[in-house]
């Protein structure tokens, strides 16, 4: 295998809003969440919410095809996000790690990098190489 995607996420985070007070705001089921003020696997109490939806395609699907898949679902909800963000309730970005085996060249299409720019929130990508990728 040369390369898989290893998460490709929605993330919301907020020190005021539960994740039930998220996925109603935002009418999107999450993948997972957790709330502000629960303890954490180390012990530690939860100081914000963090909501997630991630994408459900297979890890050897190339980025953009998972890019795509968060930005379809997340679109209908993108004013409710920047709502979120200009009242200061929530941050929002999309993460996406991917792994590779020696030199590896990702290719992000046009319309992927525009609707990535008209998206509410950032966008952070972490490459992984090594020997393999397991």
């Amino acid at each position: 295998m040369k390369g898989h995607v290893l998460s490709a996420s929605v993330v919301v985070l907020s020190d005021l809003l539960t994740g039930i007070e998220i996925t109603s705001r935002l009418d999107i089921t999450p993948t997972e969440y957790a709330d502000l003020g629960t303890m954490d696997e180390s012990g530690r109490i939860r100081e914000f919410t963090a909501w997630t939806l991630t994408s459900p395609l297979e890890a050897e699907a190339p980025v953009d095809e998972h890019l795509t898949w968060l930005l379809d679902t997340a679109a209908p909800a993108n004013n409710r996000l920047r709502g979120l963000i200009a009242t200061e309730q929530g941050s929002v970005r999309i993460e996406v790690s991917v792994a590779h085996v020696g030199p590896h060249r990702m290719t992000f299409l046009n319309d992927v990098l525009q609707r990535l720019a008209d998206f509410p929130g950032h966008f952070w990508l972490t490459a992984y190489a090594g020997e393999s990728v397991e």
